[in-house]
């Protein structure tokens, strides 16, 4: 066995592999969020999901065009990336 190194730590809590910043999902049913969101809860990330769709009048749309204009969806926006979006590219 090997002596424990902080990357060892990363793997028990993977939080931390972003520094255990806020992340945000965008996204509704039938959209395409649902793997997404299953992706970080196997990872057991911490996120916040907001029902948004261009398609349909929700709060949370405000909020989606606000980080990404298009409101595509599913969009994960991590707060220490600066809201910088990350989009599925069709």
């Amino acid at each position: 066995s090997r002596p424990r190194s902080p990357k060892d730590d990363r793997l028990e809590r993977p939080h931390s592999l972003i520094g255990g910043a806020l992340l945000t999902l965008f996204g509704t049913q039938g959209s395409g969020s649902a793997a997404v969101e299953a992706a970080l809860d196997v990872a057991g990330l911490d996120y916040r999901k907001v029902d948004a769709a261009s398609w349909k009048e929700v709060p949370g749309l405000d909020e989606l065009k606000r980080v990404n204009p298009l409101a595509q969806i599913p969009t994960l926006v991590s707060a220490s990336r600066g809201a910088r979006a990350a989009t599925r590219r069709g």
